[in-house]
């Protein structure tokens, strides 16, 4: 029986240009009924799943999460699967959406693990994605994670942005590299065209 869960949240503030992931305009309202029906679906298939080892929770923006939501999603799974005795739980999260208090909240839920998408430190990059933060936005999320006492995190970067040269990558690998400890790692991602938008695969 599998002993890992994947939970998608589709809301984020905005949606960036080379996303092709399923995601719409967080409204509150839409949270928590999508909170509700999650749950429900969880209960449903409750029977499917074994001792679970580790459980994902990506998007979208899944820190965009009222604590609230959170905590009825979390409750929801301790009631009703059977996790392991030290199960790795992440949650993916974006700077200009996680801080002090949010990571506070997910760590008292028994969240261990943080997948930050920073994709870049160059802040015309950045606008080039669409994204939402800055590159010092990215770096006080990243010392808040750290501060936090979380150890294990990964800091997602993308290659292949439009107009990047290899010196400003070198730049943003370096920057993620300095935050990196034994336990974290960088996960880097290239971007191409899809659909006339900007996608992006795994490497």
């Amino acid at each position: 029986m599998p002993e890992s869960l994947y939970i998608h949240i589709p809301f984020c503030i905005k949606k960036c240009l080379y996303c092709d992931f399923l995601s719409v305009t967080y409204n509150e309202l839409l949270a928590k009924a999508y909170t509700d029906a999650l749950c429900k679906e969880l209960i449903l298939k409750k029977d499917f799943a074994g001792e679970l080892k580790t459980i994902y929770i990506g998007g979208g923006t899944p820190t965009i999460l009222p604590d609230e939501c959170f905590k009825q999603l979390f409750t929801c799974i301790q009631n009703n699967y059977s996790l392991s005795p030290s199960p790795e739980i992440t949650v993916e999260a974006n700077p200009g959406t996680v801080n002090k208090s949010k990571i506070d909240a997910m760590l008292s839920l028994g969240v261990n693990r943080l997948s930050i998408g920073v994709q870049s430190f160059n802040d015309n990059k950045l606008k080039t994605l669409g994204r939402i933060h800055t590159s010092d936005e990215a770096l006080k999320a990243i010392e808040a994670i750290k501060n936090s006492g979380i150890k294990n995190f990964s800091i997602d970067l993308l290659y292949g942005i439009p107009g990047q040269t290899l010196d400003s990558w070198k730049k943003t690998v370096s920057k993620a590299a300095a935050f990196t400890l034994s336990s974290t790692h960088i996960s880097s991602y290239e971007l191409t065209p899809e659909n006339e938008n900007i996608g992006k695969h795994k490497t």
